[in-house]
């Protein structure tokens, strides 16, 4: 079952946590969207997960400038782990996948 990928992560929160020198952590949330699906206007129960990834820890800041490319690889890193966490949270949520659904 191909999983739904994340959206587009920019740099931002690469760049601030290597600049001050605090972790990232990555966190999935599973099956909010069954709540209150695209054209409903009635919310649904739906059981909802959410996991949460471990720390990420960039380089220490030592007053030098950060690297364009540090900062690339901390987003890469940090969507590599968003990814799993999401994926993870569907899965504990019972959220099926759109193939999943016509196999029944």
């Amino acid at each position: 079952v191909p999983p739904t990928p994340i959206g587009t992560l920019f740099d931002g929160a690469a760049y601030l946590a290597s600049r001050l020198g605090v972790p990232l952590v990555p966190i999935g949330v599973g099956g909010t969207e069954q709540i209150l699906a695209s054209g409903r206007s009635i919310p649904r129960l739906h059981r909802v997960a959410v996991v949460v990834g471990d720390p990420i820890h960039p380089r220490q800041p030592d007053g030098t400038r950060v690297r364009r490319q540090e900062i690339a690889d901390l987003t890469a890193k940090l969507r590599v782990e968003l990814q799993g966490c999401f994926d993870e949270a569907q899965a504990l949520a019972g959220v099926r996948s759109a193939s999943q659904l016509g196999q029944r």
